[in-house]
């Protein structure tokens, strides 16, 4: 299962919990903001100013439960169905999806995890 952090000023950790909304509540601004997951992180997202007294913030990643687990399932009934019939085209289809998933994990880290504003 993939757990996401979100890191404030390089101090303060807080889990994300998935279609769960985070609140935060820091006073003192700048706001350094990075969402990571252990081995990968986004950009630096900085929140210097605003005008409302909330900000959201939207945190993507490449991999998320539904993406990663579909990918298993999928990889795993290709599979199955290449044993019982033999095809080889569904051996090299049934690589794709995790192909897919350590090219995102591996060779483009910095895409992985992303933090964008959403209002201000």
């Amino acid at each position: 299962m993939l757990k996401l952090y979100i890191v404030i000023n390089d101090t303060h950790f807080y889990e994300l919990k998935e279609q769960e909304p985070l609140i935060i509540e820091e006073n003192k601004l700048p706001v350094k903001l990075v969402a990571k997951n252990g081995f990968h992180f986004s950009k630096p997202l900085f929140i210097r100013k605003h005008k409302n007294d909330t900000v959201l913030v939207g945190i993507g990643c490449e991999a998320d439960n539904g993406r990663l687990w579909g990918g298993v399932v999928l990889s795993g009934l290709l599979f199955t169905i290449y044993f019982a019939t033999g095809f080889r085209i569904l051996l090299l289809l049934a690589n794709v999806p995790l192909l897919y998933l350590v090219y995102k994990f591996f060779i483009k880290p910095g895409e992985f995890i992303t933090a964008d504003i959403i209002k201000r």
